[in-house]
């Protein structure tokens, strides 16, 4: 006798795309803009220059969408480390990043279907 394995259908690929998104963001923002810059910090760069080069090791690590993805994970990179020093929290900097994250991958996805 075979078992066939559960179908959880669209729900529970919506709970399981948000969990992934939440935990991408917190992991990319606590490396990208807390822990790399308090490093550079720590060198002897000034928080702007920490920024921007943890800015630009962002950049890099999205260069498998192409240039236009490269040049947007630096904006915004550059944009959340300016929130992250304005206001100091964590917990809206990876929110705010896991709904966007969350969001494009609902337009894609919507993309593909229709």
């Amino acid at each position: 006798m075979r078992v066939k394995p559960p179908s959880f259908g669209a729900f529970t690929d919506f709970v399981r795309l948000a969990l992934l998104c939440i935990c991408a963001a917190f992991a990319e923002e606590a490396v990208f803009r807390v822990f790399l810059p308090s490093c550079f910090e720590k060198a002897g760069a000034v928080p702007a220059a920490a920024d921007g080069f943890s800015a630009a090791l962002f950049g890099c690590f999205h260069v498998w969408e192409g240039r236009f993805g490269v040049l947007n994970a630096l904006a915004a990179a550059l944009f959340l480390s300016w929130c992250y020093r304005r206001y100091g929290s964590f917990t809206a900097l990876f929110l705010s990043h896991a709904l966007y994250n969350f969001l494009v991958y609902l337009i894609l996805i919507f993309e593909a279907t229709n």
